[in-house]
């Protein structure tokens, strides 16, 4: 079984780069936490920036949506977790809502979706490819290529995303008394809300890229430690069930 996943970022190293002033806040609730990125659109393989709108899934997307819901019940189920202790939240936009669909029907569940989840906004970005964003303004292309947040085009900053979905789960993590919260989102939504639930700030840390499409993430407890999370593997995905 060949995957193109990664272990990264012992809790050691995630407290040594965390950033001061932005709270680190201990959560209760599940044992693990699944960072699942939607499956496919056409915009995301014509390269278009999608942001909120809201863009379904293609026939790609679809089907790595189904091959990968049975990877992640198979590796759940593997760790001793039942569909009643598993809990799905998505964010609201279509693309994300049908992933999680997927697994939400591999295990007999429901799903809910959160406002809080959904894509970080790109504002008169969003339709456009990176093409077409250098000839509107360069500048501004080489600030957001450098880490930055160019002003005067309604993009929405990295920590404001960031806070805004490390909230979401939080949320949805302190309903919880043990088992598994599996969160179905946006590349750059769950990489910003993934910093921000592990005490770093996402405009100045760069050690985490965007999850590739229907891969995931897994969170475990860092029971003892002084960080709630840790991150056991990232971007995960399965070419066999």
């Amino acid at each position: 079984m060949s995957s193109s996943g990664s272990s990264v970022l012992a809790p050691t190293s995630v407290a040594a780069n965390a950033t001061a002033g932005i709270p680190i806040q201990p959560m209760d609730g599940p044992e693990r936490i699944v960072l699942w990125r939607h499956g496919q659109t056409d915009e995301n393989a014509a390269g278009r920036i999608q942001g909120q709108r809201d863009i379904p899934m293609n026939a790609t997307g679809r089907q790595q949506a189904l091959h990968a819901s049975r990877v992640i019940a198979r590796q759940l189920h593997a760790a001793g977790y039942e569909p009643q202790n598993i809990t799905i939240v998505t964010s609201p936009l279509v693309r994300a809502v049908e992933t999680g669909q997927a697994l939400s029907h591999e295990l007999g569940i429901d799903t809910k979706a959160d406002e809080a989840l959904i894509e970080r906004a790109y504002g008169k970005w969003e339709g456009l490819t990176r093409a077409q964003i250098l000839a509107l303004d360069a500048r501004a292309m080489q600030e957001w290529e450098e880490g930055g947040t160019p002003e005067g085009f309604g993009l929405e900053s990295k920590l404001a995303c960031g806070e805004r979905v490390a909230a979401g789960i939080r949320a949805a993590a302190q309903t919880l008394h043990g088992g598994v919260l599996v969160v179905v989102a946006h590349g750059a939504a769950l990489q910003c809300g993934l910093c921000v639930l592990l005490g770093l700030n996402p405009e100045e840390f760069s050690g985490l890229r965007g999850l590739d499409n229907c891969h995931w993430a897994t969170l475990l407890r860092a029971r003892g430690r002084r960080l709630s999370w840790r991150i056991a593997t990232y971007n995960e995905w399965y070419d066999e069930v």
